[in-house]
């Protein structure tokens, strides 16, 4: 879990473990400026290997989720890392 502090926004970050085909699911709760989070979500995973194809990070999505009667929105991608293996890849 990461928590970012940016100069609009803050969020918490969670990225989950690999599934078919070595994606992951990134979740981000965003306080303040969600774009301004979202700029900052791509910089750490870029810089922590992670890619989309074709470098194309706009495809978030919006969760909403209620949990004992608290209501959160999420925004979520699906990533891979750049140490994909060639046994993974071909899953």
């Amino acid at each position: 879990m990461i928590v970012w502090e940016g100069t609009d926004s803050r969020f918490i970050m969670s990225i989950s473990d690999k599934y078919h085909s070595g994606w992951q699911d990134v979740i981000i709760e965003v306080y303040g400026d969600i774009e301004d989070a979202k700029k900052g979500a791509v910089k750490i995973l870029k810089d922590a290997g992670y890619y989309r194809p074709h470098d194309n990070w706009r495809d978030w999505e919006r969760i909403e989720a209620t949990y004992m009667k608290t209501q959160a929105i999420y925004h979520q991608i699906k990533v891979r890392h750049t140490g994909i293996s060639a046994n993974e890849e071909e899953e």
